[in-house]
């Protein structure tokens, strides 16, 4: 138990309660004062003990308050605006307990019916972020997408054409879901030119929209309600070398924005001649 290596258990045990009397005294007065830097250098102090004596209650209390909180700015409904809500894996210094988690969120959007927000760099590196559209959708009126490249964490690194990116469109096309997801790009890197940057995951994002869009649907539901596992295995593999790059190739020409690689040399341009002078 927390107390079987301590020689004395009732002195180390008073200790224990003086301290604990006291953050609960300094918690009371930062709530009152809405002092929310207070409350979090408290919460991250009180946070190791809590996990050794499995005290759950006082963890149950934060997500109340927060649940609280928003109850409070929910009451007052805007015209023209529509809420959304979103998780967090964790946060700097609240590694172990971050209070608005996703299945906190989750929960609360479901009951009352908010938009839920998808940050495709707040899950497990190996969770796969398209597999909860279908699932969301059953129970939320719409979903909020932030696309951005994770890499191991929460980085945030410049959108590319990679599979979960290419899944996520894929899945949202599929469910016939365009009208209900809101979409928007989550990165930034400073290693590169940030204009380059912007313009590298925006056409990465629209490719991959692009492809969803291109996929043979009806074809692949067909083999599917048949029980067709090989004939629809064998279309997915073929549709990957399918010519949707000229598809791609014609969209930009028709909005007149350069096609293929000709972006760099405008991006380069524009450096060279704004932001270097900056």
């Amino acid at each position: 138990m927390v107390l079987s290596e301590v020689s004395d258990k009732y002195k180390a045990l008073l200790s224990f309660i003086s301290q604990s009397e006291k953050d609960r005294e300094e918690l009371d007065a930062a709530i009152k004062n809405s002092d929310r830097h207070k409350l979090r250098e408290i919460t991250h102090r009180m946070q190791p003990m809590w996990e050794l004596l499995r005290m759950e209650e006082p963890l149950l209390a934060y997500r109340a308050l927060l649940k609280d909180s928003l109850d409070q700015i929910f009451a007052t409904e805007y015209k023209n605006m529509k809420d959304c809500i979103e998780s967090k894996v964790f946060g700097i210094g609240l590694e172990s307990y971050t209070v608005g988690s996703n299945d906190f969120y989750i929960g609360y959007g479901a009951k009352n019916n908010k938009m839920i927000t998808l940050d495709t760099g707040h899950f497990h590196p190996t969770e796969s972020v398209a597999d909860k559209v279908s699932s969301l959708l059953l129970y939320v009126p719409e979903l909020m997408l932030h696309v951005s490249r994770p890499v191991r964490w929460d980085s945030d690194h410049v959108t590319i054409m990679d599979d979960p990116t290419m899944d996520l469109f894929s899945e949202i096309v599929r469910c016939n879901a365009l009208d209900r997801v809101h979409y928007g790009l989550d990165y930034f890197d400073a290693s590169i030119n940030r204009i380059g940057a912007y313009v590298i995951g925006s056409r990465a994002a629209q490719k991959c929209m692009v492809r969803a869009l291109l996929e043979p649907i009806a074809k692949l539901r067909e083999y599917e309600a048949n029980g067709q596992g090989f004939q629809r295995l064998a279309l997915l593999e073929e549709e990957k070398a399918l010519p949707w790059n000229a598809v791609w190739d014609m969209f930009c020409l028709k909005n007149n924005v350069p096609v293929g690689e000709e972006f760099i040399a405008e991006v380069e341009k524009y450096e060279a001649e704004v932001t270097s002078k900056r």
